[in-house]
């Protein structure tokens, strides 16, 4: 008999493993190598229908029970001693070190830059205060301390900057790589005790990330950087700018870096862009003619007005020299002078290693500028509107903008492997809109769509109908599906009309993911039916088929090809072909196969900043 002692002990232990088990696929496992045979002690799950999504990880790893008696290692307060020390204290100092790294980097994700910059400063200090333990742990490993955080408070009489909190990480991360994170607002960092002090120690800064709101602040803390840096250190730069509020009645102008009179320092930002792998710009437009931009590897513009055309295809040119990019990312990119009918140059810019175009909620001059200028290849094009911008097409409304989505319609059928991601804002999607949209974008073979709830017109809209005006003008072919909705419970009610959505297109994979919201257990029952009946006549239209739910459904009436568990992630039973199989790097037909609805449902899987 189970005794609520024993219930306690596994609800713990389920716990704890799902805990650290972010953590073992972070790269934890490798400190641990050594130490796993004899001294490590991670207790094993009780096996239940619950526990394969927490333990999946450890089936190649002999466990012992976490009572077995270890020594302390030397961090622990209790070294010496006959009293019980906590387990992690135990641990070897450098997988310590590891885990406290996980989790201050974790503290600060999907938050703004300055609350990123606060948590991660304070997750830092409240571990150290743990115990003499923790700090010893904390002091030993310098590069907890990589960060420089720079933060600018304005009170009503004074200005403080967080001097203190970066001359303590300039002291203690030694000789580590650090990463300068400064958020300035109106201030001005020229002859600031900081930059004399950077000065003084010129550690090395591979990290930049800067937001200032003035119009002169970027560069006057940039170039010192540089200078002290290195033209060949920086490796990860990210520019900002953002007006305060009280000076901003409409959308201000972008910021143009090195545009105020300053041509002298330009050529030494061309040389540091030369080691630069990751750039991200904010409303911030950089002129770099002469810039190699050789091993770059990513590159985000985001929230930038151009003049016209031609001022953002000459931000474009230096991309000629980015041989090794892989991800290119356009977002909310407008071009101002829309009237201009200022022939665009020939331009074509080859990108031999890109892998994906993003581009996301752009105007149609902006996404037409881009289209043309770069190459088609073989990478991915992704095409993100939101319901707004959706709504906003007008494509019947007159002429011009008939001709506007004609011009759309040219640049995007070159490129090839183009996905259609549609997020809604509050609104729902117009079925119309879209549909005049798939119209235009003939060559796209995938779709996601997250919206409030799914619906008949939805399912409509994205059916290829064999009449007469879906053949002349073209529809896409759709290989993979994604709907992401807040609400499937009323799904059984038009499943004749989803599944024959699913049976017009050469669908390999389909994935469903939303919430089971139900008030009473006669609907509860139907939509559990519908998809324990409904998923045979799915899969046989699509290879791969996953249901995710962040509600939790009764074992009895789930479908044996979906499991469910604690968690929101859902394994499913994929019957697919040796060769796709093996190429998309399965362990085999008829295996189980864990999918992460984060990283499955969202396409644009942006690191935090500004």
């Amino acid at each position: 008999m189970t005794t609520p002692k024993d219930a306690a002990y596994v609800s713990d232990t389920l716990q704890y493993c799902a805990s650290i088990y972010p953590w073992v696929k972070s790269g934890i496992l490798a400190p641990l190598q050594s130490y796993f045979p004899t001294r490590i002690s991670i207790p094993e799950p009780p096996l239940n229908h619950n526990s394969f999504t927490l333990v999946s990880g450890y089936d190649k790893v002999q466990c012992q029970s976490m009572n077995d008696p270890l020594g302390p290692s030397f961090i622990s307060p209790d070294h010496g001693s006959d009293q019980a020390t906590n387990f992690i204290n135990r641990m070897p100092i450098e997988i310590i070190g590891k885990i406290f790294e996980l989790a201050i980097t974790g503290s600060s994700a999907g938050l703004s830059m300055r609350r990123a910059i606060e948590e991660t400063c304070l997750c830092l200090y409240n571990i150290a205060g743990v115990c003499r333990g923790w700090r010893a742990a904390v002091l030993a490993q310098t590069s907890l301390w990589n960060l420089i955080p720079i933060i600018c408070y304005r009170g009503r009489h004074r200005t403080f900057i967080t001097m203190r909190s970066a001359a303590l990480a300039i002291e203690r991360a030694e000789c580590s790589n650090m990463r300068l994170a400064a958020d300035l607002g109106l201030f001005r960092p020229a002859g600031s005790p900081v930059l004399e002090q950077l000065f003084r120690i010129k550690p090395r800064i591979h990290y930049v990330n800067l937001r200032t709101s003035g119009y002169f602040n970027l560069e006057e803390i940039l170039n010192p950087i540089i200078e002290i840096a290195g033209i060949d250190a920086i490796t990860e730069l990210s520019l900002c700018f953002e007006p305060s509020a009280v000076f901003m009645s409409e959308r201000p102008d972008s910021y143009v870096l090195f545009g105020h009179n300053m041509d002298s320092q330009l050529p030494l930002f061309e040389l540091s862009l030369g080691s630069v792998k990751v750039l991200r710009l904010k409303n911030v437009i950089f002129r770099a003619p002469n810039a190699s931009l050789g091993i770059l590897r990513e590159l985000r513009l985001q929230d930038i007005m151009f003049d016209n055309s031609i001022a953002l295809m000459e931000t474009l040119k230096p991309l000629s020299t980015a041989s090794r990019l892989e991800r290119l990312d356009f977002i909310k990119i407008e071009v101002n002078d829309v009237n201009s009918h200022t022939p665009i140059p020939d331009i074509s810019i080859l990108l031999p290693n890109l892998r994906t175009l993003n581009i996301e909620d752009m105007s149609y001059e902006a996404t037409h500028t881009v289209l043309c200028c770069i190459k088609p290849g073989s990478y991915q094009t992704v095409l993100l509107f939101s319901s707004i911008l959706l709504g906003q097409l007008g494509i019947n409304i007159d002429s011009d903008k008939q001709n506007q989505c004609n011009i759309l319609e040219q640049a995007i059928q070159p490129h090839g492997h183009s996905t259609l991601v549609i997020r809604t804002e509050g609104n729902d999607i117009e079925s119309r809109a879209l549909y005049e949209l798939l119209h235009r974008l003939p060559s796209l073979t995938r779709v996601q769509i997250h919206t409030t709830s799914l619906s008949l017109a939805l399912c409509s809209t994205l059916t290829q109908h064999p009449d007469p005006a879906d053949l002349a003008t073209g529809f896409p072919q759709f290989s993979q599906i994604y709907l992401n909705s807040e609400s499937i419970h009323n799904i059984h009610e038009w499943q004749d009309s989803f599944v024959q959505m699913l049976s017009s297109h050469p669908l390999e994979e389909v994935i469903l993911g939303g919430a089971l919201r139900v008030l009473a257990s006669e609907a509860f029952n139907v939509t559990g039916s519908w998809l324990q009946n409904g998923t045979v006549k799915i899969r046989s239209h699509a290879a791969f088929f996953v249901c995710l739910s962040q509600t939790h459904i009764r074992q009895d009436i789930v479908p044996t090809t979906i499991h469910t568990g604690s968690s929101d992630v859902r394994a499913v039973n994929r019957q697919l072909s040796p060769e796709q199989a093996q190429h998309r790097g399965s362990r085999g037909p008829g295996e189980l196969r864990t999918i992460n609805p984060l990283a499955v449902l969202d396409l644009h899987q942006r690191p935090p900043f500004h």
